[in-house]
């Protein structure tokens, strides 16, 4: 299983990672909250939104792929 937390002493590290990333990149990262149900789903060989589809993660997963989806059809004048 995962630690929960890699840095105990941060308590917000995750938005600070968050922050650099999209400073150096110049463009918006996402945040994908922790779950166990991440690493049962990379040991099992199967997508984390087949585990459990109402899961948070499962969720934010789906988010992130329906902004992009969207982000190319306007790239590409749909």
């Amino acid at each position: 299983r995962c630690q929960r937390s890699f840095w105990p002493w941060k308590k917000d590290y995750a938005r600070e990672i968050k922050e650099n990333v999209e400073g150096m990149l110049a463009r918006q990262a996402y945040l994908i909250p922790f779950s166990d149900e991440i690493y049962d789903s990379h040991v099992l060989g199967k997508p984390v939104s087949h585990l459990n589809s109402r899961s948070k993660v499962s969720k934010a997963y789906k988010k992130v792929a329906v902004r992009l989806l969207r982000e190319k059809r306007a790239m590409e004048g749909r």
